[in-house]
């Protein structure tokens, strides 16, 4: 993709324009200036401490190892170095025409989710992924073309070399000193190198020997000295904008893991995520066993005329409630992997709460209409065609953004609100005190209120949001959410098993005749 025509960034037609505007002055007017009025900063001065501050910066930026625009600065530096600066030009070379920066060395840049601003392309049918240069699928290509410009240079110059034999980047003995960075000093070995290999988009057996490569830092194990250990959680603003989700939450993050093995072992320490994993971890793996012990419950003699159909209602919701909690636990522990790890279980996760949602509601017409079969079906009409409305707007990668995150919990919202048409047309025609005595309706309006209580919770970031870095580990909004979806999964079993047992030890139809007559001459 091309980035539109912006005034900084075209080429000068023609370079002497300028000079043709400013208008000319006399010899008369000029003066003479002795030494006195000279400036004491002479462009040599300056230079240097433009180059100072430019090395400082520069130091400032490789320090930040998880930081994923890190690869992307430093690509961008060496493309420029190689378009404008040949290395192998003598003093004074210049460079004949004036072209534009060289795009096609710098296209693979990562950027992302909301870097760029609001209008910034002319033309508005460019969707969210037309506005990257490349998918993160592919984002570690950069360090591949970042080597392949050290290659070029070993080849303009006496200051770094290429060794053919053994594929790996080196120095020459002058350059073999120790370097200051701050309070950090390493020193290269002795001999001329200090090996940057070229071949790091090999294969994983080839990856596996020990070497000194350049994805050290972005996912390899390291094998240069390395005096301070990774931390195991970071703050803010030492992770990636796109997992920056709540900017209340100032610490406890994890630096970013290109392991899976490295991700897995996080469940191991505290972070901001432990209760998001643990929760809904810890119920998706009690859930089974629970399931088990109702369905025998509901299979005792105490019941009568119990049929496939019952166990179907149960399993549909005993499933519905597993697939949103494992997704749930997945998608917050491998959320630091990557962003394509990260988006692809985001997508489950969002989904998950649509099963759960619609799972909820099937068994729960089914008790409530349960002499009437026209009504059953067609509030599962009413129910799966919200269900899938829902799924299909959150299948649109733009809808699962930041910046869509209040559309989201207001979509779902929705979704848990659809569970009162049901019940209103009950209480319509049954009444209100059949509904609540036989259909388990007060357990319904309970579930309800602990979703929605932990939506609102969660849309509004509270408690965080009223003492910002003081619920980073513990008590956020998310974690509360996260509670609440599992005492609302608790109270929804309860609901379930009252309209059961309605249903299988009264006469139930009996009784709903006897309501709507009463209904009527009411």
């Amino acid at each position: 993709m091309t980035m539109p025509n912006h005034p900084t960034l075209m080429p000068i037609q023609n370079p002497t324009t300028l000079m043709r505007a400013m208008s000319k002055k006399p010899e008369e007017t000029d003066i003479t200036m002795d030494g006195s009025t000279i400036s004491e900063a002479t462009p040599y001065e300056i230079f240097k401490l433009a180059l100072d501050f430019a090395t400082r910066t520069i130091s400032q930026v490789l320090r930040r190892r998880e930081d994923t625009n890190t690869l992307p600065f430093v690509h961008s530096i060496l493309a420029f170095i190689s378009g404008y600066f040949p290395l192998g030009g003598r003093p004074g070379y210049e460079i004949h025409g004036l072209f534009r920066l060289p795009e096609k060395d710098q296209r693979g840049l990562v950027y992302v989710e909301d870097y760029f601003p609001n209008g910034w392309f002319s033309n508005d049918k460019i969707d969210e992924l037309g506005k990257y240069f490349e998918l993160p699928s592919v984002s570690e290509e950069g360090e591949c073309r970042i080597l392949s410009l050290g290659y070029n240079f070993a080849f303009s110059g006496n200051w770094l070399l290429w060794n053919e034999e053994t594929r790996q980047f080196e120095v020459p003995e002058k350059y073999n000193v120790k370097i200051n960075l701050g309070n950090r000093q390493r020193t290269t070995p002795s001999n001329r190198t200090r090996p940057y290999e070229l071949n790091v988009c090999s294969s994983e057996e080839d990856s596996a020997q020990p070497r000194t490569s350049a994805r050290s830092h972005y996912g390899k194990k390291s094998h240069m000295d390395n005096p301070s250990p990774e931390p195991r959680t970071v703050a803010l603003h030492d992770i990636p904008v796109w997992r920056q989700g709540n900017e209340y939450i100032l610490a406890g993050y994890r630096p970013m893991k290109a392991n899976y093995r490295q991700v897995i072992k996080s469940l191991s320490f505290l972070h901001n995520e432990t209760w998001n994993v643990y929760t809904h971890l810890i119920g998706a793996v009690l859930l089974p066993p629970y399931a088990t012990a109702i369905l025998r419950t509901i299979s005792g003699p105490q019941y009568i005329d119990v049929t496939r159909i019952d166990f179907i209602m149960f399993n549909i919701f005993f499933c519905s409630a597993e697939s949103c909690l494992s997704s749930s636990a997945v998608y917050h522990l491998i959320g630091c992997h990557s962003h394509e790890a990260e988006q692809l279980w985001h997508r489950r996760d969002l989904l998950g709460i649509v099963i759960l949602t619609v799972g909820t509601f099937i068994p729960g017409i089914y008790y409530i209409f349960y002499c009437d079969p026209i009504l059953q079906k067609i509030h599962w009409i009413i129910v799966v065609f919200c269900g899938s409305a829902t799924a299909a707007l959150i299948s649109i990668p733009k809808f699962r953004t930041l910046r869509w995150r209040k559309a989201r919990v207001s979509a779902y919202v929705a979704l848990g609100a659809s569970a009162l048409i049901p019940l209103l047309h009950g209480v319509q025609v049954y009444g209100l005190e059949y509904m609540l005595e036989y259909s388990g309706m007060k357990w319904y309006l309970v579930e309800l209120l602990l979703y929605g209580g932990g939506c609102g919770i969660y849309a509004f970031r509270i408690p965080e949001r009223i003492a910002p870095g003081h619920f980073d580990i513990w008590f956020s909004s998310h974690q509360i959410f996260h509670v609440s979806i599992l005492c609302a999964i608790c109270v929804n079993v309860i609901a379930l098993m009252e309209a059961f047992t309605a249903c299988h030890t009264l006469d139930v139809c009996y009784i709903q005749s006897v309501h709507q007559a009463r209904g009527t001459k009411l």
